[in-house]
């Protein structure tokens, strides 16, 4: 009974987290902030598992931008970092996050949520690309996989940055 009563209360606790020290601020990548299954379904394309570099991860759809019709999609997780610094605000994307913006050079979005920025690139080659998405398309799906990233960074504890970086 003793045994029993122990481990209720212990199992209450790390369902509520109380006593366990920075629980929800365990280390994040950038990729494990989206899965294949999420891109495949906003891209419409097989995509392939995310490759590691530094704070960039990128995932090549349909084989990738080197590929006939394929693209990437970089992740970038930015820390703390101003998305204004890396955007022009005229371009705003203000649908997602506490502060979003489009870049005037191609299809990157830059978003801010509380202490995490992430940027999004989604690149293709035109000549390689029969079924060329309009920058519209494109912005509307960036908007989509930032939210899926989003979503997975808001659980975790202020001030921890999420997807592992903290570019200054």
């Amino acid at each position: 009974m003793k045994r029993a009563l122990v481990a209720f209360l212990l199992a209450g606790l790390a369902l509520t987290g109380i006593g366990v020290a920075n629980a929800s601020a365990q280390e994040t990548t950038p990729c494990d902030l989206l899965t294949r299954s999420e891109i495949k379904g906003v891209f419409d394309g097989r995509t392939a598992k995310g490759e590691r570099n530094g704070a960039i991860c990128t995932y090549r759809i349909k084989g990738g931008s080197a590929k006939r019709n394929g693209a990437d999609l970089e992740l970038t997780a930015a820390g703390k970092a101003s998305v204004e610094y890396f955007f022009n605000p005229a371009f705003d994307a203000a649908s997602i996050g506490d502060e979003a913006y489009f870049s005037t050079g191609g299809p990157v979005l830059g978003v801010k949520e509380g202490d995490t920025t992430l940027l999004l690139r989604y690149e293709f080659d035109p000549e390689r690309t029969s079924r060329v998405l309009s920058e519209k398309q494109i912005r509307a799906r960036l908007v989509e996989v930032a939210e899926y990233a989003l979503e997975r960074c808001r659980p975790l504890a202020p001030g921890y940055p999420c997807g592992g970086s903290d570019i200054p």
